[in-house]
């Protein structure tokens, strides 16, 4: 058989063949893609489920005993009943400054927590503001995003800040990143929301004046050790006034959340003659 012959033999052969070749490549990009998107799934999941409790160890927090402070317990029985939702656990956090956060799942295994400055500067009205706020959180399903984009991010910048690293290429490699995820997964326009929805559970006055409290502790003594990415899930930024931080913060202003909650006060109040 000549060389042409066999040349034409193995084309055609091909050509019989190739809807079988192009079958086969598909399934096989098929699998392909369900297997990265079944291991993607699954490592969501798993950084869903632990992103909460790392957050919580990082910031070495302890669970709030009931004999210890019933007043917490009694504020956010309170304002939880009247949101009807779960009541998430209670943590207290090592920091001078007054401020909150939640994390976890979602609102049906949320952990709430409150730094130890919040007990010293605010009054317990102050505080059923400020979980009102948090629980704003929980309603409007910001808790799990705001944990998974804090904790990838912190992922990400922990190695540089380790290193004592928070300016430069080395740290801005890391950073950049990590900014973008936060960026991305949150939203300032959520913080407005938390306190739409916290108005009618504690009122105005008691959360503008929490946000006014804390605001003003934070512009005194910022956090300058912690970790920026954690920024997103406070109540009010604790890094503002740090340059290096800033790519990390997402929150409006106060003083515009304070014009927002009067005007949203006032529309809730529109012909109610309060």
């Amino acid at each position: 058989m000549k060389i042409s012959e066999i040349l034409e033999a193995m084309a055609v052969v091909e050509i019989a063949f190739m809807p079988i070749t192009i079958l086969l490549s598909a399934v096989y990009n098929l699998l392909g893609m369900i297997i990265g998107l079944m291991l993607g799934v699954i490592v969501f999941a798993i950084i869903a489920m632990t992103a909460g409790r790392r957050i919580l160890k990082s910031q070495r927090a302890r669970v709030v005993d009931p004999d210890e402070h019933p007043e917490l317990y009694e504020a956010l029985r309170e304002v939880t009943r009247k949101a009807k939702v779960r009541m998430p656990k209670l943590v207290l956090v090592p920091v001078g400054v007054p401020n909150s956060f939640t994390t976890g799942m979602g609102s049906d295994n949320a952990v709430l927590a409150l730094t130890y400055g919040t007990l010293r500067n605010l009054n317990i009205d102050e505080i059923k503001a400020l979980i009102g706020h948090e629980v704003g959180h929980m309603i409007n399903g910001d808790v799990l995003p705001y944990t998974v984009a804090s904790f990838l991010g912190g992922a990400l910048i922990n190695l540089p800040m380790k290193m004592g690293k928070t300016d430069g290429a080395f740290f801005t490699l890391f950073a950049k990143p990590a900014g973008w995820i936060i960026k991305i997964a949150t939203n300032p326009e959520d913080e407005f929301a938390a306190d739409y929805r916290a108005i009618p559970l504690v009122g105005k006055d008691p959360l503008i004046s929490a946000l006014q409290k804390i605001e003003n502790a934070i512009e005194l003594r910022p956090l300058k050790d912690g970790n920026p990415s954690l920024a997103p899930l406070y109540a009010v930024n604790p890094f503002k006034g740090l340059e290096w931080a800033n790519s990390f913060s997402h929150h409006p202003p106060t003083e515009e959340r304070i014009r927002y909650i009067e005007e949203a006060w006032r529309e809730m109040n529109e012909g109610s003659g309060d």
